[in-house]
């Protein structure tokens, strides 16, 4: 991990170049260049964006399972949940059931999923060898890469050949707890003046048997649980990338996935044969992912100083979601697909021109994005479902779903419920970027940059940003930002606000933020950032995506890193304060939860005495307003022998814990003068069960500190010129102190039925390498 200023130059996965990188000191390190988040590169300290990278030499020692856990050990003030369908990424307070408030790429290239899930594709993956470095920007990214960039983006840059001579490595890897195996090749080589890469990797994970999911507040844990980040459908994960460069001229790369694990809080299920005879026993809800990119850049030279770059790339994804509600049908089987079996095509095109002429820098362009959803990966286009308040079908005559439907099976379309969609949907935006930069003297510089959107089914989205930095003196930097990022909602909703000419509802993010990195400290720097952003939230209320909210988030973040060479300290602490909530008055009708904070409340419960749930706390449900991180790694024996040990500590949940605070008041405050002798007594059977299980949720100590240790220990050995082993022991929540808590979307019934944890399981783990040169 690097602090937000920061960014590593790097090569050829060879142990020199690690060497190289991690001799690199905090100083130098501070003045290479970052490539997310602007449409140029830019010198860290200088950069508009807080900007986290977690680089070749930590992903050789992480002890991190999957992508979504090495996020959250490195990047400051970063938030991991779960939610149906998986890990669920929060930063700087945003956070949904869905992840989309963030954008999730490859090499530049957008990879979000638009239509269901936002960025899935990559965060279950637990072979991360392919990955070189990894840049996340915390905060708002639009600017640069259009709507969904609220909360921030990830980048994940893999790795290439750029070699002098040729490398090829193997590498086992077993994770005991889940039984999760895995093997992985790589080739680099030079041919004809062209750098080549080429990668794959074969995972399979049984997943954690019997985990602790905290369910239901009354009866405690969850009896025979589905496994734990078991491989969905039992299908392997897979990774395959070749990538080509010709100089710096142009560059052609492809890359494939293949995930899909079991994260819901749900119990196992026994199949059975055609004749009701138990067969196997599998996980009731599953879901398959896969994934494939191809993309192509040319630069080309114009003059002196000038240039324009080409880039093309196409991407298709597949998203299929199970769930078992017959037991003598296969899990694969269409009468067990549930509400969202399609795929996303996406073409992306863009011409950028740059040119510096002076004490001035612009780079401005055109990009045009054209989407189609049409049924999964080899299917006819009967087999297409997505579910937004209604049915997306092909038509109901032909429809797989509709033909001869299971009586017994829940949750089906009918005709009614069908929105016909044909051979599927079809969306096409065009962008206009613009970035200049000018510097009137050595000390300052001002960068104004602007994108625009303009769907074809929604109002054109404007996101500007203006940014001033100042080298203060010598060891001192600050840089002052304001923006704003736009939003539209999931290309489902937003097609049927489409059609029906409903006025769109994006989602805007306006923010400023303040930056200021000190080196005064020798192999010390430091870095303090401060903003306030003020959300127009768009969400789900349980019936519709409508706006929400209005929040007003304050945030706090201190970044610090030493580094001489036998070792290295990280620190980092966020802090978060929602200090405005004010939820749409227009849903304050007792049918609607705003799904943020219960600052704002105003909800009518479900059940034989119903509730009215009002305003309490003034803190978001789903977020922990303290949180520090911490990494120390000691190197030995020029540096072959390393140690790691971070730590993850999180507190003040207090938002999710006002939940228990509003039922109190509602059961306090109700007038029981109204109510018959029958109801009075359904009313004190449901307090009574109410207050028990809050007394069984504080025995579990949830909501309250929360803190995971994490070791690894590599070394390398050269057993000759051209042969080396690399050899990695590593622990996540070695203590077994975390806890994994559930994206809380508000209660309905007349007790708390969200709070929901898992008690986060210890995996132990050894990873052997063998590269030859």
């Amino acid at each position: 991990m690097v602090m937000a200023t920061f960014s590593h130059t790097l090569f050829a996965a060879t142990s020199e170049n690690l060497q190289d990188l991690m001799e690199l000191s905090a100083e130098e390190l501070l003045s290479t260049k970052v490539s997310t988040g602007s449409l140029r590169e830019s010198i860290g300290a200088k950069s508009a964006s807080a900007v986290t990278i977690i680089d070749r030499a930590d992903i050789e020692l992480t002890s991190a399972r999957s992508l979504a856990n090495l996020l959250e050990q490195h990047v400051p003030g970063l938030l991991l949940m779960t939610h149906s369908e998986g890990s669920k990424i929060g930063i700087r307070g945003l956070i949904a059931a869905e992840n989309y408030k963030l954008l999730l790429l490859v090499n530049g290239k957008n990879i979000t999923n638009m239509v269901y899930e936002g960025a899935i594709l990559e965060l279950d993956n637990w072979d991360l060898q392919d990955i070189e470095r990894i840049e996340v920007v915390r905060g708002p990214g639009s600017v640069t890469y259009g709507t969904g960039a609220i909360a921030g983006v990830i980048n994940i840059i893999t790795r290439t050949a750029k070699a002098k001579h040729q490398l090829v490595s193997s590498e086992l890897t077993h994770v005991l707890g889940p039984n999760s195996r895995g093997l992985s090749l790589s080739l680099a080589d030079s041919i004809n003046r062209s750098d080549v890469f080429t990668y794959f990797s074969y995972r399979k994970t049984d997943g954690y048997q019997e985990p602790q999911y905290y369910r239901d507040l009354s009866d405690g844990y969850l009896e025979n649980p589905q496994a734990y980040l078991a491989d969905g459908l039992t299908r392997p994960q897979i990774k395959a990338l070749i990538d080509i460069r010709h100089g710096n001229e142009w560059n052609v790369w492809f890359r494939y996935t293949q995930s899909g694990q079991t994260h819901h809080f749900n119990p196992q299920i026994v199949l059975s044969d055609l004749n009701g005879n138990p067969n196997e026993e599998v996980s009731r809800r599953q879901v398959g992912i896969r994934g494939a990119i191809a993309s192509f850049n040319r630069k080309f030279s114009l003059a002196e100083n000038q240039s324009l770059k080409t880039e093309f790339s196409f991407d298709s994804q597949e998203y299929i979601r199970y769930r078992v509600r017959a037991e003598e049908y296969r899990i694969s089987s269409s009468n067990n697909i549930d509400q969202y079996a399609f795929s996303q095509n996406r073409s992306s095109a863009s011409l950028l021109y740059q040119g510096k002429f002076d004490r001035t820098e612009l780079i401005t362009g055109y990009q045009m994005n054209h989407i189609t959803v049409e049924a999964p990966w080899g299917k006819s286009r009967d087999h297409i479902w997505i579910y937004e308040g209604v049915d997306f079908l092909s038509d109901v005559e032909k429809s797989v779903y509709l033909q001869n439907p299971d009586p017994r099976i829940d949750r089906l379309p009918t005709a009614e419920t069908a929105e016909e969609i044909g051979s599927g949907l079809e969306f096409i935006t065009h962008s206009h970027l613009l970035e200049s930069i000018f510097n009137p003297s050595e000390r300052w510089h001002l960068i104004y940059a602007h994108r625009l959107d303009i769907p074809d089914i929604s109002d054109p989205m404007f996101s500007p940003r203006l940014s001033l930095g100042l080298q203060v003196n010598e060891t001192n930097y600050g840089v002052v930002t304001a923006q704003r990022a736009s939003r539209m909602m999931p290309l489902r909703a937003q097609y049927l606000n489409h059609k029906y000419e409903e006025k769109s509802k994006h989602e805007t993010i306006d923010g400023l933020e303040i930056s200021l990195t000190n080196t005064s400290i020798p192999k010390t720097t430091v870095n303090f950032r401060a903003f306030y952003n003020r959300v127009h939230s768009v969400g789900f209320t349980g019936q519709n995506l409508e706006l929400l909210a209005d929040l007003g988030l304050l945030g706090l973040e201190l970044d610090a890193a030493y580094k001489s060479y036998h070792r290295e300290f990280r620190l980092s602490h966020s802090f978060l304060d929602p200090i405005s909530v004010d939820m749409n008055e227009g849903l304050k009708d007792g049918t609607n939860r705003n799904n943020i904070s219960f600052a704002d409340y105003y909800y009518q419960t479900r059940g034989d005495v119903p509730l009215l749930l009002e305003s309490y706390g003034d803190d978001l449900n789903n977020w922990s307003n303290q949180s520090t991180k911490l990494m120390y790694i000691e190197n030995l024996l020029n540096r072959r022998l390393r140690f790691l040990a971070n730590m993850q500590i999180y507190w003040n949940y207090q938002g999710s814990y006002d939940e228990m605070g509003m039922y109190e008041n509602a059961y306090a405050n109700f007038d029981t003068s109204v109510l018959q002798d029958a109801e009075l007594e359904a009313f004190e059977s449901q307090r009574l069960d109410f207050l028990e299980r809050k007394r069984n949720l504080e025995a579990k100590d949830a909501y309250q500190l929360d803190y995971s240790l994490n070791l690894a220990m590599s070394y390398l050995w050269q057993s000759s010129p051209k042969l080396e082993y690399l050899v990695t022991i590593f622990g996540e929540n070695v203590l077994q102190s975390k806890k994994r808590y559930y994206v809380s979307t508000g209660s309905s019934n007349t007790y708390p039925d969200r709070l929901q944890f898992l008690e986060e399981p210890v995996s132990f783990g050894i990873r052997l390498r063998a590269s030859f040169y």
